[in-house]
């Protein structure tokens, strides 16, 4: 894990969940991790609330990052508002390598160098198998 620092998955309906299960499948226990799945019939304030009670969870000395699904969804738009420098920080695009990143780094970096570092490390992964393949 990311010493020190809280993660919350916060995305549509139960892609969250899922992306936990799976890493913790491969991983084992994950700590300092949790999810909030924004439902269609969730209000934003009982959003807010879940988003809030969920970093408050897993919040570690250096803060926390919210890994959303994607820029621009209600997921994004509500943990945009909890975005505090040095202490929350929101990513946008998670997926599965980003999760397994999570649990195989152990670092000291500040809070925005591993967010910086998820984000790169999901981007690294995502691949044009023909392009990937042939070496272009």
């Amino acid at each position: 894990m990311i010493e020190g620092i809280g993660i919350v998955l916060v995305t549509h309906e139960g892609l969250g969940g899922a992306l936990v299960d799976t890493c913790v499948a491969i991983t084992g226990t994950l700590e300092n991790l949790t999810h909030v799945a924004v439902m269609a019939s969730d209000g934003v304030g009982e959003v807010r609330e879940n988003i809030d009670r969920a970093i408050n969870s897993v919040k570690g000395d250096r803060g926390a990052i919210l890994l959303v699904d994607m820029f621009g969804g209600t997921p994004s738009n509500i943990s945009l508002s909890f975005l505090a420098e040095g202490k929350v920080e929101v990513v946008t695009g998670v997926n599965l390598p980003m999760l397994l990143k999570v649990a195989a780094f152990d670092s000291t970096t500040s809070l925005d160098e591993a967010a910086r570092m998820l984000r790169d490390y999901g981007r690294q992964h995502i691949k044009v198998a023909a392009e990937y393949l042939s070496g272009k």
